[in-house]
Parts: C-alpha cells; structure tokens; sequence
C-alpha cells in the first residue's frame, strides 16, 4: 500500500490536535514539534486513509493563523507501518465484489493530490505542442505505409491523455476554472494535429487508400466500447496505481490516429472518407469524457463544501446531457450509415 507522510503546520497553541485525531480517526503515528509560536504534526499513514486526515486536519486548522498541509509521497517506512484491520473495514470491504472494489467510494490518492497531477498535465507550453505535432506526422507516415508498429510509436508520444481527464474531473468538483484550462488544453492539441495532418496530406500521394486509413473510414459499436473502456481506464490511472504512460497509449490511439486519417483524407480530396474519419474521432472523444466522468463521480471525487458540491452537481447535470445527446446522435449514425 503506498504511503502519505503528512505534515500540517500552524501558529498558535492547539495542543489537544494531536489527542483529537487520535481518538477521532484511530491514529497512532504522530508525530509532533514546536518551534517558539510554530507548531507542526508529522503523520505517517497509508494512501487510502490521507483523504480523511486532510480533511480532519482542514476543518480543525482553518481558523489558524498561517496554517497549511502538505502531502509527500513516502516509498516506505522503516519499521513497517501496520495498522491493526478494523473489523467493520473487513466486513465491508468482504461485502463489495470483486469487479466493484475500483470503483467503490474513496480513491487510493486524496482530492488535493488529484488536482495537482491532472492540472500539471493542461500546459499550453509549446513543447506540448511540439509532441502532438510530431505525433501527427508520425501517424500520418504509420497510416500512409500501413504500418500499425509505426502507428503505436506515434501514440506513445502524443499528450492526449491530460486534457481529457481533466474535464472530466473539473466537471466532478464544479472547477470551471480547471474546466476552461482543460477545454483550451484539449482544442488547441487539437487542432494542431489536424492542421499538421491537413497540411502533410498536400505533400503525400494518397492514390491508393491503405488498410490503416480505411480501418478509420468505418464507426462500429465496437468503437463505443473501446472508446468507453478507454474512458474509464483513464480515470482509474489517476486514481489507482495504473502506469499513466500505457493508458496514455491506449487514450491516444482512440484519438490521433483518426483525427490524423481525416486530416490526410480531407486535403487529399476524399470528403466523405474524411468526414467518416471525423466522425469516428468525435465519437470517441465523447466516449472517452463521459465514461471517465462517470468512473470520477463512482470513486466519490466532489467537492468538500456543500455550495461547491450544488455547482458541481449543475455542471454534471449539464455535462451529462452534452455528453448523452452526442453519444445518441452519433450512435443513430452508427446504425443507419455504417
């Protein structure tokens, strides 16, 4: 289980805090020190549990004068930190099925934590911009020459997977601030790729039509499943101890390869071959926002405060009924022109 070493520092007297969470969340670990007017808990504590104790630590500290709560990931502790099961924890956990523990509430990393990894990854810096183009040309070569190796070269360094769950998840708390940032993000990647894919396709000879792009020409249910699967694997490689990198692949594949093919198809006068590529793009896309929002809003990630909470319930209310209307139109294309 991965550690959290949690340290929260304030000015003042509280000298009880520490008793507090003892008997409030069964705590033993602490650790505590004061330096004239400073004082500050040192709390080792598995990953699982560090949601709680942020929150615990919040809604005793607030009031404080300079206080604040940092988060450290620790690889370990010697000696190794046990924590006695308790026996309502077991019964619980024996209760929830196999195929439901990922998804049941609480996360293996607390809601700050979250928001900082997915926030760092809506950068508008070039070099984000610079990958997603060189992805694009790389995927453009892959589908010219048929090469599905090639093609999977070109996932690896296309930065996909961000932006998307970053939507989701600024969905999830009502962050319309993260939302915008992450909607930015995800456009302006975009339509860097397609543009790029546009402008190559007036270079390239596309006479004859390879396996790879016409594979991109077609929608199948089978392409909401996949997009949605890749949806939710998104999420729970925020949330849970997935490589980031592998998901980032498969999201990538999802999107690149067809946004790229329509690009190509477009600028080399095959219009209805493009719009199909599109579509398909669009179509995963939405898959993609929606399951990962739904798998989110599973694992509990709302905001703390109830007047948070309200506006995050309105921004998935709305959200849902964006992503639900797309997906329907999309899959009524998929029934009666594919």
């Amino acid at each position: 289980m991965p550690l959290r070493l949690i340290e929260a520092f304030y000015e003042g007297e509280k000298v009880d805090l520490a008793n507090q969470i003892r008997e409030d969340l069964g705590i033993e670990n602490i650790q505590e020190y004061t330096i004239g007017d400073k004082c500050m808990l040192r709390i080792l504590i598995n990953s699982q549990d560090s949601q709680k104790l942020i929150d615990a630590l919040e809604s005793r500290l607030k009031h404080e004068k300079d206080f604040g709560i940092v988060i450290i990931p620790a690889e370990g502790s010697v000696p190794k930190l046990e924590e006695p099961e308790k026996e309502a924890d077991k019964q619980q956990q024996e209760e929830v099925p196999v195929w439901k523990q990922p998804f049941r509430k609480g996360t293996n990393i607390s809601r700050e934590e979250l928001y900082t990894d997915i926030s760092d990854t809506v950068s508008l810096s070039p070099i984000q911009l610079i990958m997603v183009i060189l992805s694009a040309i790389v995927a453009a070569i892959a589908l010219v020459r048929d090469s599905s190796i090639v093609l999977i070269g070109a996932m690896v360094i296309a930065p996909m997977l961000g932006p998307n769950v970053a939507m989701s998840f600024s969905i999830c708390l009502g962050d319309y601030k993260l939302l915008w940032k992450s909607l930015k993000a995800n456009l302006l990647r975009v339509f860097a790729a397609f543009i790029f894919s546009l402008i190559l396709g007036l270079f390239i000879d596309l006479t004859s039509l390879s396996t790879e792009i016409l594979n991109r020409t077609v929608l199948h249910f089978s392409d909401i499943l996949l997009a949605l699967s890749a949806g939710i694997a998104a999420a729970l490689s925020y949330t849970t101890a997935i490589s980031e990198g592998f998901i980032g692949v498969m999201v990538a594949v999802a999107l690149i390869p067809p946004l790229t093919a329509s690009g190509l198809l477009f600028s080399s006068g095959y219009l209805e071959y493009g719009v199909s590529a599109f579509l398909l793009f669009v179509l995963n896309i939405v898959c993609i926002n929606f399951a990962s929002m739904i798998t989110f809003l599973m694992q509990g990630i709302r905001p703390k405060k109830w007047w948070e909470q309200e506006k995050a319930k309105g921004a998935l209310q709305k959200a849902f009924l964006l992503w639900g209307i797309m997906l329907t139109i999309l899959a009524l294309i998929v029934i009666f022109f594919f």
